[in-house]
């Protein structure tokens, strides 16, 4: 009888706190997305002899693709302060077939910074298939 009486318990609190929810929310597949890691404000200091060369800025990407994928690197020039003349990066990037992170790599130089930090954000621009993510935040300024 006693184990009737706990079969019955667990019966009867399996059928309690299951449920029949469905998380299907959505209409059609949404596609990859790419994005950078970078968490916080990455700020770095330039100094006119010594320039920053190739810094590596990791991103990602959610799917894994068995050809090679470009993607185009843009600035978001409503965000960004920093002139055009003290940074460079490629603006498109090639994650190799069955890749899904790889790193951008960020020169900066001290043209015409100021002593104070300004932003410069970057990000990927979407395309029919790929939706952009995260951003690159970047503050930039003279350390001279």
């Amino acid at each position: 009888m006693k184990k009737a009486y706990i079969f019955t318990l667990i019966l009867t609190f399996t059928a309690l706190t299951s449920c029949n929810t469905s998380y299907d929310d959505f209409e059609e597949d949404r596609g990859s997305t790419i994005g950078f890691n970078l968490g916080a404000t990455l700020e770095l200091p330039v100094s006119t002899t010594n320039p920053i060369n190739n810094f590596p800025i990791p991103f990602f990407v959610t799917s894994v693709s068995g050809v090679d994928r470009t993607f185009e690197v843009i600035v978001v020039d409503e965000l960004t302060e920093v002139a055009p003349e003290n940074y460079s990066f490629d603006n498109t990037i090639t994650i190799p077939a069955n890749e899904r992170k790889g790193f951008l790599y960020f020169s900066a130089m001290n043209v015409s910074l100021t002593s104070e930090f300004q932003p410069l954000v970057i990000a990927f621009k979407a395309n029919e298939n790929t939706v952009s993510g995260r951003r690159a935040s970047i503050a930039l300024r003279s350390n001279n």
